[in-house]
């Protein structure tokens, strides 16, 4: 017979390495004497926002664009939630093709002049 168990933040043990949980099983009679467990199967998502209102403040930039003689300013603006870098660079060519702000090449192929990148020092 199969029991489902779910593990979230509220089973987190406070260690300061956000590696233990602890679930306690409801009522007293519960004996695991001579029995057989196994895991069927884990999930773990990554939950933790990295664009965020609230927390960051970090979810609208903008960016300056050349254009004749002068500057045109493009915003972009992220909902909250978990992205990666090619997250955040398909939301400014979006921004930037709307816009207008952009090239493109003799193969017919948008050309945008910003990409975002990570450092790995």
């Amino acid at each position: 017979m199969a029991s489902f168990i779910k593990l979230d933040s509220t089973n987190l043990v406070q260690n300061g390495y956000n590696n233990t949980w602890r679930y306690e099983f409801a009522g007293s009679s519960v004996n695991f004497v001579d029995t057989q467990m196994a895991i069927q199967s884990i999930s773990l998502y990554a939950s933790d926002f990295n664009i965020d209102s609230l927390a960051f403040g970090n979810t609208s930039f903008k960016i300056e664009v050349p254009t004749a003689g002068t500057t045109s300013t493009i915003s972009v603006t992220l909902s909250d939630g978990w992205y990666s870098y090619a997250d955040i660079n398909r939301n400014i060519q979006t921004a930037l093709g709307s816009a207008g702000a952009h090239l493109i090449d003799g193969s017919g192929n948008n050309v945008y002049f910003i990409q975002l990148e990570g450092n790995s020092t």
